[in-house]
């Protein structure tokens, strides 16, 4: 047996080997739990920056998708107004036109003159007209023999432009009042009131 043989055979040296091959498997066994930790640690990195990109991404789309609808109701709503409007305007001018023409069908008529005259009477029970001035439009004038009597003699009775379609204005000096019975201010209000109770309209 030779002296390398002898050395290879030896208790210390088996001691020895049995030694390192302990150490290294232990240390190989913990490299191997490091780099499964970091293999753990870089994957959970991994999964949280993709569920954040995911959320981010959602979340961007989801807000797109509440700007896009809410531009989307805007619009719709923009063309009902306008689709509503355009109704209320159509049926009002129509429906107004018609009206005003039966009101110059009424002036024309042998209505009118009792009308006016009772609109006179009316005036006189229900406002003091001592220095009044009633306006009335420019062809009543030729009625006016017969609305003369109805005032104080202190009224003047004159024709006025402001009057279009019919019935009368009183001016009374004294209560700095203007009194407003014009046919055509009637139907305004009319038209006011569709404006206003229509239901054509969108707020």
């Amino acid at each position: 047996m030779t002296r390398l043989t002898e050395l290879h055979n030896s208790p210390k040296i088996a001691q020895i080997s049995s030694a390192i091959t302990a150490l290294t498997a232990e240390r190989v066994q913990e490299l191997q739990q490091q780099a499964q930790q970091l293999r753990d640690q870089r994957l959970q990195q991994a999964e949280a920056h993709l569920t954040y990109n995911m959320e981010q991404l959602y979340k961007e789309r989801f807000e797109d998708l509440q700007v896009s609808l809410a531009e989307e109701r805007v619009r719709s709503l923009q063309q009902l107004r306008q689709a509503l409007f355009a109704t209320r305007e159509s049926y009002a001018e129509n429906a107004f036109a018609a009206a005003e023409a039966e009101i110059k069908s009424f002036v024309a008529s042998q209505a009118y003159p009792p009308f006016l005259e009772l609109l006179c009477e009316m005036f006189c029970r229900r406002y003091s007209c001592e220095e009044g001035e009633v306006r009335l439009r420019v062809d009543d004038m030729a009625l006016v023999d017969n609305l003369v009597p109805l005032f104080p003699k202190s009224c003047r009775l004159v024709a006025s432009p402001e009057i279009r379609l019919g019935g009368l204005m009183m001016w009374l000096p004294q209560q700095r009042l203007l009194v407003d019975e014009r046919l055509e201010r009637r139907l305004a209000y009319q038209r006011q009131w569709f404006y206003e109770h229509s239901g054509l309209v969108l707020s």
